[in-house]
């Protein structure tokens, strides 16, 4: 007779396994280089500065129609703003128990903001190799502005529980666009600027998956059980959208990138502008669809 097991995992559930956070530190690697792929070229190069100036007066286009209700967004984000966003998602781990992830969320709010203001007014330097009078005068890579909207939203996504986070990650990332979009239509920055924001926003939120992917290996064993859920959504949205508007991006710069900024049609400066939000939309959707496939902890059946 077989013997009677002592005790078993609940019916439909699944046991949690630690998960390597090599891929996670990989993923912020990846970022800071794309980072500083951005400062090269954008504001090291001629053809960067021309692709980027053609984009700004672009810009310019229609904003009319947007402006306003831009500015009006961009008023909601200061320094009490990032305060504000750092106590809320610390009430709402605490709430949850979770006390390092708290501080682990709140971490990746000041060190993606303050190092978006070491990188933008103490390590790059721009110099102005278009002669494009007061535009190219200062760096303003990267955007502060889209750096506290994406590092909030991915605070939000550390902390929230599991069953929020597919639904959270995709209001955030269109959260992340509108205010990155609201700089560019403000003529506040360039397409470069909030490029290189989203991407130091993200290489934090992928340090902190790393962080806490670390601390869990280095706990004892502890199998803990939870009901499996199917997601509201798939991340696959996101791959979908940033691959079709990664398209549009290329093609639309790829145009443009030959025409000379002085003089450029009105077509060109809208292409450029149109390829500048693209790669936009492009970048957040990408990143986003990583950060949710690396949060995701690795389940296996329990026999």
């Amino acid at each position: 007779m077989n013997a009677t097991p002592t005790s078993a995992a609940p019916t439909g559930s699944v046991r949690r396994l630690a998960p390597s956070p090599w891929p996670a530190l990989l993923a912020a690697a990846l970022c800071a280089l794309g980072v500083y792929a951005c400062f090269a070229y954008f504001v090291g190069t001629l053809p960067g500065q021309r692709l980027d100036a053609l984009a700004f007066d672009g810009s310019r286009i229609g904003a009319w129609r947007v402006r306003g209700t831009g500015l009006d967004l961009l008023r909601v984000i200061s320094n009490g703003a990032v305060v504000v966003v750092i106590a809320i998602v610390m009430i709402v781990a605490v709430l949850r128990r979770q006390w390092l992830l708290s501080v682990e969320a709140a971490a990746v709010v000041a060190a993606a903001n303050v190092t978006t203001q070491v990188l933008k007014y103490w390590a790059f330097e721009r110099v102005d190799l278009l002669s494009n009078y007061g535009l190219g005068a200062n760096n303003s890579l990267p955007s502060g502005h889209t750096t506290v909207a994406a590092s909030a939203v991915l605070a939000g996504l550390l902390v929230v529980p599991v069953r929020l986070r597919q639904p959270t990650a995709l209001i955030g990332s269109l959260c992340i666009v509108v205010f990155g979009y609201a700089t560019l239509v403000g003529q506040w920055h360039r397409p470069s600027d909030v490029v290189a924001a989203v991407l130091v926003a993200f290489g934090y939120g992928f340090l902190a998956l790393a962080t806490e992917r670390f601390r869990r290996k280095s706990r004892p064993e502890n199998p803990v059980y939870e009901a499996t859920r199917r997601p509201v959504f798939s991340p696959h949205l996101l791959l979908i959208g940033g691959a079709v508007s990664g398209l549009c991006a290329l093609a639309a710069l790829a145009i443009s990138a030959g025409e000379s900024y002085a003089g450029a049609s009105r077509g060109t400066l809208f292409l450029a502008y149109a390829g500048g939000a693209a790669s936009v939309v492009c970048v957040t959707a990408l990143l986003m669809a990583l950060f949710l496939r690396l949060q995701a902890v690795p389940m296996t059946e329990n026999g």
